[in-house]
């Protein structure tokens, strides 16, 4: 799941749409990184409106919910 995370890193970085894509739905069908990848597309959004501000924001928002949720399944 991370290598599909950073291949859409590396893709929102280059602007290559298709591997953003491809590896935000490959992502997404983990289903405790749903709300994750679709953060990342959020912040894909963003970006590309070059909001990097609102970019920013919406990562950090993701990797508190991603800890949040590591922490949630540790406890089971």
């Amino acid at each position: 799941m991370i290598i599909l995370l950073a291949a859409a890193a590396v893709g929102l970085v280059t602007m290559n749409l298709t591997l953003v894509l491809s590896g935000l739905i490959g992502a997404a069908g983990h289903a405790a990184c749903y709300s994750l990848a679709m953060a990342f597309l959020d912040m894909a959004d963003a970006a590309l409106l070059s909001r990097k501000d609102e970019a920013a924001r919406i990562a950090r928002e993701a990797m508190q919910e991603a800890r949040q949720r590591e922490d949630a399944l540790d406890l089971l």
